[in-house]
């Protein structure tokens, strides 16, 4: 499937040759000595918006603004954030908590981007080779994660919009008169955008099951060993076996395959 176009694997497929057959690993080392053999880019494109059009990027933020009878002219986007935000700090309505969410989706959207950011591969090869020797190497690890502020972003909600495949959510709330109820609860919304085939898109979902863990990345790095003291420290239910094996698959998947994590080695401390 899907894996074969995962680079990861082939540095896993490598070290578990050269821990079970180090004779044949080096053999084909020396063979193929001046051989590319992983094709990694770790090319990191900024967001080009420069002339952003703040009535298109914050319409449906505008629109409440309005219903609110409140008007900005600002035409930068720090300068419009600043006003949503001052007005946020000071209005505690239902229709603020509105405004709240919906800012907040629209901000998101234009603060990532539609670029692929390739992982520096490097940093865990030695990683990939220590867990064959070390089973608590994954664990204990000098590495540490944050979310991707790249490309993805969550946005914490106090209402919980029905959201459709291939379809704007946020237009529904303004084609009726009617205000979201508010459901008592921070909704966490996961957003992400990814182009495929020259094709831009933008995922929407809330976190649930495992995906909650992604939270405790949202402008923190942590190492595994970290999150999982988080976890038992917050009490959060887990039914399986081996809880810490799961978060070290759970957390290697969303940074590696699923680009949701970036990483980087642990500063020390002196």
């Amino acid at each position: 499937g899907p894996l074969k176009r995962i680079a990861l694997q082939y540095m896993q497929m490598e070290a578990r040759l050269k821990y079970e057959f180090p004779k044949m690993h080096e053999h084909i080392t020396q063979k193929y000595a001046h051989t590319k053999i992983y094709s990694i880019s770790n090319t990191n494109q900024q967001n080009d918006d420069k002339h952003l059009n703040i009535t298109e990027a914050f319409k449906h933020t505008i629109t409440l603004l309005k219903r609110m009878h409140l008007q900005s002219n600002q035409k930068y986007f720090d300068e419009f954030c600043a006003f949503v935000e001052n007005i946020l700090e000071n209005d505690d309505s239902d229709m603020a908590l509105l405004l709240s969410d919906v800012f907040q989706i629209e901000k998101i959207k234009q603060n990532i981007n539609y670029a692929i950011i390739e992982p520096e591969f490097s940093l865990i090869s030695e990683l990939v080779e220590q867990s064959y020797n070390d089973s608590y190497n994954s664990i204990n690890n000098n590495l540490e994660f944050s979310l991707n502020t790249e490309n993805t972003g969550i946005a914490y909600l106090y209402h919980h919009f029905e959201i459709l495949p291939d379809e704007d959510f946020l237009e529904k709330i303004f084609n009726g008169d009617k205000i979201p109820v508010l459901n008592g609860d921070i909704n966490k919304l996961y957003i992400q955008k990814y182009k495929k085939n020259n094709v831009k898109s933008v995922i929407y979902e809330y976190l649930e099951d495992w995906d909650v863990l992604l939270s405790f990345f949202d402008g923190h790095y942590l190492t595994i060993k970290e999150l999982i003291q988080e976890i038992k420290e917050n009490d959060i239910p887990y039914t399986g076996e081996t809880m810490e094996t799961d978060i070290v698959d759970f957390v290697f998947h969303s940074a590696f395959n699923r680009r949701r994590l970036c990483f980087r080695k642990k500063k020390e401390n002196h």
